[in-house]
């Protein structure tokens, strides 16, 4: 089944900011439910009980949500952030995919510009994480940053900014292991 909104997993994660998606080649992963999905996550248990168990789009929708499946889900990470999705499903929840996608695409953007400007081919999954976590507040101010300072910037540039940005969020630019 195709999903409406690809960029926004079933599970919560931000699809649209995984270092996969933007990924070049076979291990490209087209986002939660995109055209061969299936193929890069054959049994991704959540998205099965979203769609094939509950017929719904995500675990926001979900009536049972945050059941056992999910109430976990952010305690470690992957080789994307699980940090926010359950922040995800619950803002999607209250305020639907509309509002979602508002700030989403904003985190977007930017990664999008930081990739083509400031990645080198080192630098994709550290921007990944940073467009992630970061408050919104924080995407804001570094756009901002990113478009009115005049002098030209290195990628190290960029870091020591993004660094200045996650200590005021009190963020850890990190992915955690995954707890057994």
């Amino acid at each position: 089944m195709e999903r409406i909104h690809p960029t926004i997993s079933a599970c919560g994660i931000d699809c649209g900011l995984c270092p996969r998606y933007y990924t070049v080649g076979d291990s490209r992963c087209p986002g939660c439910g995109g055209t061969d999905f299936h193929l890069k996550h054959p049994s991704c248990k959540i998205l099965n009980c979203v769609m094939r168990d509950h017929h719904v789009t995500s675990c926001s929708e979900c009536n049972e949500f945050p059941c056992e499946i999910i109430a976990s889900w952010d305690q470690g990470d992957s080789f994307v952030s699980h940090l926010n999705c359950l922040h995800n499903l619950s803002f999607i929840k209250k305020h639907g995919y509309d509002a979602y996608l508002e700030n989403q695409s904003k985190r977007v953007k930017l990664l999008e510009e930081l990739l083509q400007n400031y990645d080198h081919g080192r630098s994709k999954s550290y921007y990944c994480l940073s467009m992630t976590l970061l408050s919104i507040d924080s995407i804001n101010q570094l756009n901002q940053w990113i478009i009115n300072t005049d002098q030209i910037r290195t990628s190290n540039d960029i870091h020591e900014r993004i660094e200045t940005l996650a200590n005021k969020d009190s963020v850890v630019l990190k992915l955690r292991k995954i707890k057994s």
